[in-house]
């Protein structure tokens, strides 16, 4: 175990993918469900999480709700990445690699 890597990586249409849309380290997830579990002491209620189509984006939001107990609709603007180089993984890879109780919707 490298906690500077992630366990797997997704499927991409080209290796190049990974170096310009990275998924999360192992460090990062726990970081982000530790932040959740701070949220959901705190009382905080999520009722939509607007994330970027980025996988690490999309990824930290998800273990940060995991974390506060919570289940989000993410709603993935993917007029945002046409303007950044990389290839966006889709809203069904998306689905593929998080909680299947977590949807995803296009702005």
């Amino acid at each position: 175990l490298n906690l500077n890597m992630p366990p797997r990586l997704p499927v991409r249409e080209d290796i190049i993918d990974h170096t310009l849309d990275s998924p999360l380290t192992q460090v990062g997830l726990f970081v982000a469900d530790t932040c959740g579990r701070a949220f959901a002491e705190a009382g905080v209620r999520f009722s939509v999480c607007y994330v970027s189509p980025a996988l690490r984006c999309v990824q930290t939001a998800c273990q940060l709700l995991r974390g506060a107990g919570q289940v989000g609709t993410f709603s993935c603007p993917h007029q945002w990445s046409q303007f950044t180089p990389p290839r966006r993984l889709s809203n069904g890879q998306l689905r593929g690699i998080s909680h299947s109780r977590i949807g995803f919707a296009e702005l």
